[in-house]
């Protein structure tokens, strides 16, 4: 006599149904300016331990994006949706329903900068050094530190055509510098903005050479070679003259070589 075990549950296509039902997250994402974004990276975490990941996925060309790992109800959940250009941005869900829950996402542009800070000499990096970050009205947004590799980086809002300054401090042994960026147009990410920074007794100085062939016309092609913080050569243009920068400490000399073929 063949005996069967009879077990309580429900039954699909000879599999258990579950009376916990276990839904998906799903959404879309755009900019502020209603702009749908792909490649957002899009990660989730339980509420109540928010180290902890549980899935990540990343939205389509249309924006759109689901996770792959389905949550039980009464969980909460974390939604985090990051992209390069744009403001992190953070959501908490319950889960309630039997359905897929749809969270949507709309993310601030930001200007992203990054660069490094060096010792205009000796090129080594300037770890400490003050990055601050003004706006148009000459008010400071931010002031970062470089780290010990020289590093800095700064993200904030911003709109085409403001003007944005940079003011680089370290001291009391270099000289603070300065530089402008203006936003021609909204950009993902902007090329790097480094810094090398003299020291208050090493301000550098302007030399200047024009070179002439013995009929007293201007020598175009000569070739000038040098060594500031490294080993440099340059060509002269067609009226022979050219204006140097350089950044030597005091009382330091320098050899400049002269080259064109057929002269001597």
């Amino acid at each position: 006599m063949a005996l069967f075990a009879i077990t309580s549950g429900l039954f699909a296509n000879n599999r258990p149904i579950s009376q916990s039902a276990l839904v998906g997250i799903k959404g879309r994402v755009k900019s502020d300016e209603s702009i749908f974004l792909k490649d957002v990276t899009i990660s989730f975490a339980e509420a109540e331990s928010p180290d902890i990941a549980l899935d990540n996925t990343s939205t389509s060309p249309a924006g759109f994006y689901q996770s792959e790992k389905s949550f039980r109800k009464g969980q909460r959940i974390l939604i985090t949706a990051r992209k390069t250009g744009f403001a992190e941005l953070t959501k908490t869900i319950e889960i309630t329903g039997s359905e897929d829950a749809t969270v949507d996402f709309i993310l601030d542009r930001r200007l992203f900068i990054a660069g490094f800070v060096r010792d205009s000499v000796s090129a080594q990096a300037l770890p400490g050094a003050d990055v601050f970050f003004f706006n148009k009205d000459g008010i400071v947004i931010k002031s970062v530190k470089t780290n010990q590799s020289g590093y800095y980086d700064f993200d904030a809002p911003f709109t085409p055509g403001e003007v944005i300054r940079l003011r680089i401090e370290k001291n009391p042994d270099y000289m603070p510098i300065e530089k402008t960026l203006a936003i021609i147009k909204h950009e993902i990410a902007l090329p790097r903005l480094d810094f090398d920074m003299p020291k208050q007794e090493d301000r550098g100085i302007k030399l200047g050479f024009r070179v002439y062939n013995k009929k007293g016309k201007p020598l175009e092609g000569v070739e000038i070679s040098y060594f500031d913080r490294m080993e440099k050569k340059l060509m002269l243009p067609v009226n022979g003259a050219v204006l140097l920068n350089i950044f030597q400490k005091q009382g330091t000399k320098m050899q400049f070589k002269f080259f064109k073929p057929g002269y001597r």
